[in-house]
């Protein structure tokens, strides 16, 4: 239900029915809900921090380049040992992963839609950041790739608030939740895109980036 539908706590899902409900039968008596909104609350967090499972990710192809090859020739040549660049490998401004549309840095269509930043892991408990330049696909392995700008973690989020009586207790939200990267991207690098997780709302800072994996799409475009 949570996959297909989305938080329990959600307007129309089954578990704001049963507190509307809950709420409908005994309005003569306690108006304490507390304790039954927590309960969804808590199903609705352990279910969205479960571990991705290991399965393979549906992959839309998206607006095509067809006269790019000489500059990015050598992701063909890192990737594959084929001589049919032609016929092998394409470029691709947009990729729809399991239903969400991701950007990248050439589609200029864009706009100031920020889809393009992304968190990616390679196995789902250290987390990676950067931005989108390009998808590229290989049809003599039938895989398809990001090209990342990436940028590497700075600190602790929580490394802001150490001085402050609160620190024990944020600690570990703000460290899940909010990340300071480097501002300035430190290398490139080719990732398989059943490694990205999520797109990232971004807030440029003077000195570092603070990134935020976007939880949920339903108030987002």
């Amino acid at each position: 239900m949570y996959n297909n539908h989305g938080a329990l706590t959600n307007i129309g899902c089954f578990g704001q029915e049963d507190l509307i409900g809950y709420i409908g039968s005994n309005h003569h008596g306690t108006r304490y809900y507390g304790e039954l909104i927590t309960y969804y609350y808590n199903i609705d967090f352990a279910l969205h921090m479960k571990p991705a499972a290991a399965t393979t990710k549906k992959i839309e192809k998206l607006d095509p380049v067809n006269d790019t090859h000489d500059e990015y020739k050598y992701l063909h040549v890192e990737l594959c040992d084929c001589e049919q660049i032609h016929q092998c490998f394409r470029l691709y401004r947009r990729f729809i992963i399991n239903d969400r549309i991701f950007h990248s840095l050439i589609y200029k269509k864009r706009g100031k839609s920020n889809s393009y930043f992304i968190q990616y892991s390679f196995d789902q408990r250290h987390y990676q950041f950067g931005s989108i330049q390009c998808f590229i696909s290989l049809q003599s392995t039938e895989k398809s790739y990001a090209l990342i700008n990436v940028h590497r973690v700075q600190q602790k989020y929580s490394d802001y608030f150490k001085s402050t009586k609160y620190y024990d207790l944020l600690k570990k939200p703000l460290d899940n939740y909010f990340f300071v990267l480097e501002k300035r991207s430190c290398k490139k690098t080719i990732i398989l895109i059943d490694y990205i997780l999520k797109h990232c709302i971004v807030f440029n800072m003077s000195e570092c980036i603070v990134a935020t994996p976007v939880a949920t799409h339903n108030e987002h475009d």
